[in-house]
């Protein structure tokens, strides 16, 4: 671990050189640390390895020196198998997942348990060691592309510290393909660390993402909404709908079979139930107003794509009875009141207590 979880008072490098205080003006002068905007709090000159560095260490004088931290005995350090970690490091239950699951019949499980602990004790001090070896162990043998964030949420929730917190909104909201989901995605974890956790944070970086994703949203509310549903019924198999009265036909779309619109013309029902749908990416050709989606009992296959993510206003959504595959997220749109996924082929579900349609 870098000896990143040492908490002592030695103050001394390895050549006897003495440390000078975390907060000292000089510290500015080593930009190549990363220290000056998030030095070590405490304000004492003790050595420590708060930027991940090869051991602990110190500013000095001249410039700064590795020290001689003393490491523990591994059998002293470790509580007994199944006992809680008392401990300010993750260091103990690093140790018990190395050499009390050994004999247990299902070992990842078992080092779960430990690594997430031993994660979770290096987060409190703002260090991320041990984490990676629990997503690992945690992950294994699971199809669940959502379970880093989860566990971080988690974290997040319990511990309360904009490190902690941090960590889960890079895990949570970094989109490969729908990039320009990242932007929401960030606004509603740091309004929910914010407004239900009181964790601190920079304000100025959460508007900026809750306005890039508005910028967004209005993007995208300015699609004509016929084109995207004329795209939407090439995409799935419309000809052979069992009913398409209307669809490409009737100038106005409002008039479509399964359509319903507000009083500006947007579309805000697609209402297709059991009405022989083909197709395997429904979810990119959706109007941005929706807010009532049926297509159960349908021929519909593939993952839940990644741009279903910015139907923000969906309250209704029943995809059950098709032939879906992958991970399905429950709660994507913070509208959400009813969700019908069931009779599929998911292999795993999740849901992020970030999102407002959690506590529906």
């Amino acid at each position: 671990v870098k000896q990143s979880d040492y908490r002592g008072t030695m103050n001394i490098t390895n050549v006897g050189v003495q440390c000078i205080a975390w907060d000292d003006y000089r510290l500015r002068l080593y930009p190549e640390f990363g220290l000056e905007a998030n030095n070590n709090s405490e304000g004492n000159n003790f050595c420590r390895n708060p930027d991940n560095q090869h051991a602990a260490y110190c500013l000095t004088d001249d410039f700064y020196g590795y020290c001689d931290v003393p490491m523990c005995n591994p059998h002293e350090c470790m509580p007994p198998c199944g006992t809680p970690n008392f401990e300010n490091s993750g260091c103990p239950s690093f140790l018990q997942a190395e050499n009390c699951c050994k004999w247990e019949e299902d070992t990842s499980s078992c080092k779960c348990g430990y690594l997430k602990e031993a994660c979770r004790k290096s987060l409190e001090i703002d260090t991320e060691d041990f984490c990676d070896d629990a997503v690992a162990a945690c992950y294994e043998g699971k199809y669940d592309p959502h379970y880093k964030c989860r566990m971080y949420e988690q974290i997040c929730s319990e511990l309360k510290t904009e490190f902690a917190c941090e960590l889960a909104a890079k895990s949570c909201c970094e989109f490969d393909v729908a990039y320009w989901a990242t932007p929401q995605c960030h606004c509603d974890f740091r309004t929910y660390t914010t407004d239900v956790l009181s964790v601190g944070g920079s304000l100025a970086f959460m508007s900026e993402k809750c306005l890039e994703a508005s910028l967004i949203v209005d993007t995208y509310s300015n699609y004509d909404h016929a084109l995207v549903l004329e795209g939407f019924y090439r995409e799935n198999g419309g000809e052979h709908w069992f009913n398409n009265d209307g669809w490409l036909e009737d100038e106005d779309h409002c008039n479509w079979f399964g359509v319903a619109c507000n009083g500006d013309g947007l579309v805000t029902e697609l209402d297709l139930r059991n009405n022989n749908l083909t197709g395997t990416n429904p979810f990119a050709l959706l109007p941005l107003e929706l807010t009532w989606l049926d297509l159960a009992e349908n021929n519909l296959s593939g993952a839940i794509s990644e741009p279903i993510l910015i139907l923000r206003k969906l309250v209704h959504i029943d995809i059950s009875k098709n032939q879906f595959s992958g991970h399905a997220d429950m709660t994507f749109a913070p509208s959400t009141v009813h969700a019908n996924y069931s009779n599929n082929k998911f292999t795993s579900a999740g849901f992020n207590g970030f999102n407002a349609a959690y506590e529906s």
